[in-house]
């Protein structure tokens, strides 16, 4: 068993050497594309590129997963007496006589399992619960039973509301699901061992291992509780009395039988950066916090790819670490996206990558959205490219935080290329509209990213460029351009309305260093069908502006209708040509 943990390592070493190589010359082509992004032998070179990554990467999934398998076999293979306690293969449940299912016959001894009990004395000699935010360290006798190489777990503030949810009294059935890399960590039945148990026995403080159909006495007692990890429960399992929790990722076809068996579906939230930063300073130090802040606005909340992965890898940088993201967009079709934004849990796993699932404090309502801002823009840039005529319809198949998300990355595109836009004056006292006009709005001929307002402030805010902040969540605007003695603000919703706060804006305009004699021009930019009723309502107690704000004062309000098929009727104008606009990738060394 040792020989074979062994090979898969090395296997799995090569195969990671494979995915970092091409994923390298993936960098590498995307630079030339930026230069000839029409070059036939380029793109078919970069689609080649892009297939190779996504079956290398696949079959890398698999090795971890055999590894997993192997790692436990090897745990646990000498129990009392040298004898084997584990049984592999065999389906769970055969055909029957007349074609009925029935369950499968299992020839398995069930054993003691010394290192899961010794696990579980670890945990039971914690006085209390840690604190959120805290790590959990088992001692130097214990190993979480299904990951030998970690002996530590951050707890998560989430999990006391997540525990207390499944801990009613009705219903006694759960099903615990969340975007795949967020870490929805409990094992007993694991799919790393389909077919198999364990089964820990409070009074004798002993866990036992052996086949899932090995503890029906178990699972009839009401106070006992049925962990599932990545596998169905079984089915005859489904009406038993002891509590179950299925852990899983959104794949309907895990899920369902639970599910039609009256189980509630609670929803793992994603990681805040804030989380993701305590947990680095306790667990991952090998990763740097800037390097922390720039995954998560690409890859968004998740601890795979925000930590895991980095601290496995601690020679790439962020260009070859979202190397894999970026061929996950790039393989991924306008078509299937949507297919995915309508039920995400029959959607290639491929899209999980991209999709993300929001939940409610209380872990029950949830929402897809895009995974970051950055993918929102991957996406809108690959169907101007790709589906021109599909743009507007996937902006409108899309709803809630992932409309305004990728209505906001093709707002962008439009601004930047300027040109005549229909506008709605607002009175800075009232904030009632005026009559509609045409505005003009200068051509960018870059579009530069920033982290910090004071590096392009005042002076150093150059005409012809369209300034975005790095960070999705920056303050009061989205994007700004300077020309002449204008400094134009943009701000991006998919809402009916928005409230003006005179201080923050104040603060924004001293940030940027607007100097005197200029004036601010700021654009609530709406689509279409929010232009006609779109209004700005005055945030309580900040509005309108006082002697404390004078360059707010100055200010000039606008609602402009942002229509999308404006970057659909230029994409086609230019096919040929070059772009006309080229962003700076300076946070990913493009």
């Amino acid at each position: 068993m040792q020989a074979a943990l062994k090979i898969i390592k090395e296997q799995l070493g090569k195969l990671n050497e494979e995915v970092a190589g091409v994923s390298k010359e993936l960098t590498g082509l995307g630079e030339r594309l930026r230069t000839s992004p029409n070059d036939s032998s380029l793109l078919s070179e970069r689609e080649r590129l892009i297939k190779h990554l996504t079956d290398v990467t696949a079959e890398r999934k698999a090795l971890e997963v055999q590894l997993g398998m192997v790692a436990v076999l090897c745990l646990g293979s000498v129990g009392a007496g040298g004898e084997s306690w584990y049984c592999i293969g065999g389906r769970p449940w055969g055909g029957g006589v007349g074609g009925s299912s029935t369950p499968a016959v299992h020839v398995a001894s069930v054993s003691k399992h010394p290192n899961a009990a010794a696990m579980m004395r670890a945990l039971l000699r914690l006085k209390r619960a840690p604190e959120p935010n805290t790590v959990l360290k088992l001692g130097p006798d214990g190993r979480f039973v299904l990951h030998p190489m970690h002996d530590a777990l951050y707890v998560r503030a989430c999990y006391r509301t997540l525990f207390e949810a499944v801990a009613n009294r009705t219903p006694r059935k759960y099903i615990i699901t969340g975007t795949p890399g967020i870490g929805k960590f409990i094992v007993w039945e694991h799919k790393t061992k389909p077919g198999m148990a364990f089964c820990y026995k409070h009074k004798a403080g002993e866990v036992l291992f052996g086949s899932r159909y090995s503890f029906d006495t178990e699972l009839s007692d009401p106070s006992s509780w049925y962990i599932a990890d990545g596998v169905s429960p079984q089915a005859s399992g489904l009406d038993n009395m002891a509590r179950i929790v299925l852990i899983t990722s959104p794949k309907r076809e895990t899920y369902q039988e639970l599910a039609k068996a009256g189980a509630e579906m609670l929803c793992m939230p994603l990681w805040s950066l804030d989380e993701l930063l305590s947990c680095r300073s306790k667990m991952y130090t090998n990763v740097e916090e800037g390097l922390v802040k720039e995954l998560y606005q690409h890859c968004g909340g998740g601890v795979r790819r925000t930590l895991q992965i980095p601290s496995e890898q601690p020679d790439k940088g962020v260009g070859e670490l979202v190397a894999e993201l970026q061929a996950t967009v790039d393989s991924c079709s306008i078509a299937q996206l949507k297919a995915a934004i309508c039920a995400l849990d029959l959607a290639p796993e491929a899209s999980h990558e991209l999709l993300h699932i929001v939940a409610s404090n209380k872990l029950r309502n949830v929402q897809l959205t895009f995974a970051s801002q950055w993918v929102a823009e991957e996406i809108r840039k690959k169907a101007s490219r790709e589906d021109e005529m599909g743009l507007d319809c996937l902006v409108n198949a899309t709803s809630g935080t992932r409309r305004g998300m990728l209505y906001e990355a093709v707002m962008h595109a439009v601004l930047a290329k300027g040109g005549s836009f229909t506008v709605a004056p607002v009175s800075l006292g009232d904030l009632e509209r005026g009559e509609e006009q045409q505005h003009h709005l200068p051509v960018s001929k870059k579009t530069e990213l920033f982290g910090d307002l004071k590096t392009v402030s005042g002076g150093k805010c150059l005409e012809k460029v369209y300034y975005k902040p790095s960070s999705p969540s920056f303050p009061v605007l989205d994007s700004f351009q300077c020309t002449g003695d204008i400094v134009n603000l943009f701000l991006m919703t998919v809402c009916n309305s928005k409230a003006m706060d005179a201080a923050a804006l104040e603060d924004t305009l001293i940030k940027m260093g607007l100097q005197a004699g200029k004036t601010s021009h700021v654009f609530f930019v709406v689509p279409p069908e929010a232009y006609k009723g779109f209004k700005l309502k005055a945030a309580k107690g900040s509005w309108p502006t006082g002697p404390k704000q004078r360059l707010a004062a100055r200010s000039k309000l606008y609602i402009l209708k942002g229509v999308v098929a404006r970057l659909q009727a230029r994409a086609m104008s230019v096919q040929g040509s070059h772009p006309a606009v080229g962003v700076v990738h300076r946070r990913l060394g493009w």
